[in-house]
């Protein structure tokens, strides 16, 4: 047998990590199912529904129109109401009481498991089948070789295979052995010694817990999740009335609990089917002969056999055998775990807020947790396993994977999770604007491919006793990466996907004056910087997330190349008798820089472009402000902008090693030196003729350059950078579409002489100060006041929400039902007889108290009708609120007639409520009509 050459351990062996996101995933199910389930017991007419059906709302149209309508409306006041006044929340112990069921109940599977295996009906003491007395010796022995505590041996007399199983509790192990086993221990001694030694290296590896709460948590998830949630979806179903859509919310919701049901499942799988290779590595080391692993196993080479393979609890007999010479299946990256993993960081980011609402009632900061909690356990699963992937093929002289594959599994998994969600699209199959779904795909494999690559920088220059603090130093970023990006996806990029137009060309264009149509490139780029300010105008950590991936690798570059072999290196290869050096010579750091500086002078020009194109329209001194100004800075942004873009394309073409954090590096440098020219053209504007742009008189004015700069800074050095390193993955896909052929490996470490490298240490430090500096001191980003604007935009008119499709038929009906039960009959009630009574006034019958109170009882409940939604027919609203309208005014004026004696008003106001009661009675009659069912009389 080949002697393994690297530790199976290196890095963790990453079954905890998959632990906990199993954990999160129930505690996260639990919280929204028990939430679902006490809702639907308090709520059964689900009145948050009901509520936006009497508003109007069709929860069949577009998702856009529907947040449109139930967010930025006039109806908001009229629908905060309607929402205090019905909807009832779950009490707040209820989920807490859930949880803690839940909790009790896999804790009972946890401690009976155990139980329920070590029952004496079933298994007996060893010593009591050691009829030669030479079984126990022999286990004391195993023992000894394993270095463990010594456990319990029972056997199970009734079992006739050959195998053997180990339950208990920390401390009180014990190791039960088939009666198969036992019987041919004389005839297969090797066999025997391989199971035993399997079985304690569980109790060595300490997973024996872990196995046992997987495997409760999985029967909770069954008996405590599923169940009762299917149960509750169903009855939802037939409790009230669901809108037949192409996403119907059932069965978008059965789907959802459906896609959950397989995320637990596989996970609980690839737990316990991880520990499996895990226990034969440690067997075969402490001297269990590999011939008791067969290397074949019937049927495992057909199509499926890797998809089946994840739906196992223990790894196949051929993939066991070959993990004992070359354990590379404990460092592989499968695509299907990957995108399953993206998946399950969509369903984790729509349940977290569920969960922390739980734990911390009453609580409003919990809910700025929620993307942070949902990177943490893809960072650790994505991030080591590739960390792990890429050690391991370093130190066997392989291809370290580069992460773009790895990210785009689960990229497409993220866009997987986002469609089952319906998050982004209500009850259709796509959102409005599918393509923005790209977005998603496109960070994963950014940020995979970042940690990937920093992590072969990372691991070839290290020198320590082991590589977590590297690890953790390069997953610290990724997390925060991977926290942005979800944070920025939940609260802004998925509006894009909706159809939200920020910074649309419409509304660019409303702030431009009539002489400036002939500008339609200006307008058209403006609004493309005004989508980019306005997507990230909140977003405060995009400059910091985008300093971190430049900087981070950059610091690589400090550490002064040698050719020993590091101290983590001989941990991770025991047994090589010579193990390799990792390190190998970096990418020039100066032509780098070179680089950098070439995209630093296009960005120059660029700007110098902008200033020449502004002079040609250069207002008068005294009107160089709003307007002008406002296009000047979105231009000069743009112009910078160019610098790290151009920069990152021109590295990612010459340096194919590295090749995303080299093309980062550059980019920042370009930028930093394009801010630096920015600044001397603000600062000597009025000195350049043909480029002046804001001012007319020549002077050195640094104080108003600077702020002027800083207000480009967040743009450029945050949605910037990524723009930059889009642009970079765009060369690398262009490049392999072409070439096929993989960047070599550079042929070894070249140490560079002593005083090149102490000036690299210098410039690495000054542009670390600049970079981190400017981020520290930018400004708030640019927005004009509506001075500089001629038609201020309410927020109408900036997103121009398209109208909505043709109502459905049973969709009228509904909101029609709604609007009358939630509030219209209930204002409109009183009105009749009301107004009843008020007709013998026209015979002198009544006092004038009562005249005066009625007429102010009728004003008061008009305009509560005026305050409650529009009715949901456009056909009748104009009608019904003209009538309201002048019961409204007739009121009034009766009021006032009463107070000031005058006859003929008093009819005159009288004659005008009768004359608006009866086309709204009219209506009122035929929304009851509308809001009967079919064939109802």
């Amino acid at each position: 047998m080949a002697v393994r050459s690297v530790d199976q351990r290196v890095l963790g062996a990453g079954t905890t990590v998959r632990f906990g996101l199993l954990l999160v995933l129930l505690l996260a199910a639990g919280a929204s199912a028990i939430s679902s389930f006490f809702s639907l017991i308090i709520d059964p007419d689900n009145n948050d529904l009901q509520c936006l059906l009497a508003s109007g709302v069709d929860p069949n149209s577009d998702w856009l129109t529907v947040l449109t309508r139930s967010t930025i409306g006039e109806d908001q006041t009229a629908l905060a109401a309607c929402l205090e006044q019905y909807a009832q929340s779950p009490p707040w112990w209820g989920p807490i009481l859930g949880i803690g069921l839940l909790l009790v109940v896999a804790g009972a599977f946890f401690w009976g498991i155990p139980a329920w295996k070590g029952r004496r009906s079933q298994v007996v003491a060893v010593a009591e089948v050691d009829v030669r007395g030479d079984l126990v010796p022999a286990l004391e022995e195993l023992v000894r070789t394993a270095g463990v505590d010594a456990p319990t041996f029972l056997v199970n007399p009734g079992r006739i295979t050959t195998s053997a199983v180990v339950f208990g509790r920390p401390g009180r192990y014990a190791v039960c052995l088939d009666g198969g086993l036992i019987a041919r221990r004389k005839a297969d001694p090797t066999g025997f010694h391989a199971v035993v030694l399997h079985e304690l290296a569980h109790i060595r590896n300490r997973d024996v817990p872990i196995t046992y709460a997987t495997v409760a948590l999985w029967r909770t998830f069954l008996i405590a999740v599923l169940v009762p949630q299917t149960v509750t979806m169903v009855w939802g179903m037939t409790a009230f009335e669901t809108f037949a859509g192409e996403w119907p919310p059932g069965v978008r919701s059965l789907l959802s609990l459906a896609v959950l049901t397989v995320l637990v499942y596989l996970t609980r799988a690839d737990i316990l089917r991880n520990r499996e290779i895990y226990a034969d590595l440690d067997a075969v080391d402490w001297g269990a002969d590999p011939a008791h692993w067969p290397d074949t196993d019937p049927g495992a080479r057909h199509l499926f056999a890797s998809f089946l393979e994840l739906w196992r609890t223990h790894p196949r007999w051929d993939q066991r055998r070959k993990s004992l010479t070359d354990p590379a299946v404990l460092f592989g990256l499968e695509p299907l775990p990957v995108f399953l993993t993206g998946v399950a960081a969509i369903f984790l980011g729509d349940s977290l807020p569920d969960l922390l609402s739980v734990l911390f009632p009453g609580a409003g900061w919990p809910k700025a947790l929620t993307p942070w909690l949902t990177a943490l356990p893809i960072t650790m699963i994505i991030g080591v396993a590739l960390w792990r992937a890429v050690a391991h093929a370093v130190l066997t002289e392989r291809r370290p994977p580069s992460g773009v594959r790895t990210g785009l599994w689960l990229g497409v998994g993220l866009v997987v999770g986002e469609l089952v969600r319906g998050g982004t699209s209500g009850n259709k199959w796509f959102p409005s604007r599918p393509e923005y779904l790209v977005l998603l795909i496109v960070a994963a494999v950014v940020i995979a491919w970042w940690t990937g690559q920093c992590a072969e920088l990372f691991i070839r220059a290290w020198r320590g006793r082991t590589l977590r603090p590297a690890m953790f130093a390069g997953l610290a970023v990724s997390w925060v990466a991977f926290s942005f990006w979800f944070d920025w996806w939940n609260s802004t990029g998925a509006l894009f996907a909706i159809g939200f137009p920020f910074g649309n060309r419409y509304a660019v264009t409303q702030m431009f004056p009539e002489s400036a149509t002939g500008h339609a490139g200006l307008i058209t780029l403006i609004a493309l910087v005004m989508a980019v300010r306005v997507a990230f105008i909140n977003h405060s950590v995009t400059t910091w997330v985008a300093v971190a991936m430049w900087l981070v690798p950059l610091l690589v570059w400090t550490v002064r190349p040698t050719s020993g072999v590091p101290r983590w290196v001989h941990r991770a290869m025991p047994d090589a008798e010579a193990p390799p050096s990792p390190a190998e010579q970096l990418p020039s750091l100066r032509k780098i820089l070179y680089v950098a500086l070439l995209g630093g002078a296009l960005g120059a020009l660029a700007e110098a472009a902008v200033m020449a194109y502004q002079h040609t329209w250069q207002p008068p001194a005294d009107q160089r402000g709003g307007l002008y100004v406002f296009a000047y800075l979105n231009l000069m942004t743009s112009a910078v902008s160019v610098a790290p873009i151009a920069a990152a394309v021109a590295a990612a073409v010459i340096f194919r090693r590295y090749r995303l954090p080299v093309a980062l590096i550059a980019a920042n440098g370009a930028a930093l030196a394009a801010f630096g020219a920015v600044f001397v053209l603000f600062a000597t504007d009025g000195c350049l003729g043909p480029f002046n742009t804001l001012a007319s008189s020549c002077h050195w004015l640094p104080a108003p350059a600077s702020d002027l700069t800083q207000l480009l800074v967040p743009d450029v050095l945050g949605p910037g950078m990524f723009a930059a390193a889009t642009a970079v993955l765009l060369v690398q896909v262009v490049e392999r579409l072409i070439n096929r052929d993989r960047p070599a490996h550079s042929t070894g470490p070249i140490p560079s002489p002593r005083g090149r490298w102490v000036a690299e240490r210098v410039g690495i430090a000054v542009v670390g100060i600049v970079g981190v500096g400017l981020t520290t001191s930018v400004g708030s980003p640019f927005t004009p006041s509506t001075s500089a604007i001629g038609h201020p935009l309410t927020d109408e008119e900036f997103m121009r929400a398209p109208a909505g499709p043709p109502v459905a038929p049973e969709i009228r009906r509904a909101q029609m039902h709604a609007w009358l039960r939630y509030g219209g009959l209930d204002r409109t009630r009183p009105l009749g007889p009301a107004l009843t009574e008020l007709s013998t006034t026209f015979d002198g019958q009544m006092p004038t108290a009562r005249v005066t109170s009625l007429c102010t009882d009728i004003n008061r409940m008009m305009q509560s009708v005026n305050a409650y939604f529009p009715v949901p027919d456009p056909a009748l609203q104009p009608e019904w609120s003209k009538a309201i309208n002048g019961m409204m005014l007739a009121s009034a004026d009766c009021q006032r007639a009463i107070q000031q004696n005058d006859g003929d008003l008093l009819l005159k106001a009288l004659t005008g409520l009768v004359d608006n009661a009866e086309p709204a009675a009219r209506i009122m009659e035929e929304i009851a009509s509308a809001a009967q069912p079919e064939g109802a009389g």
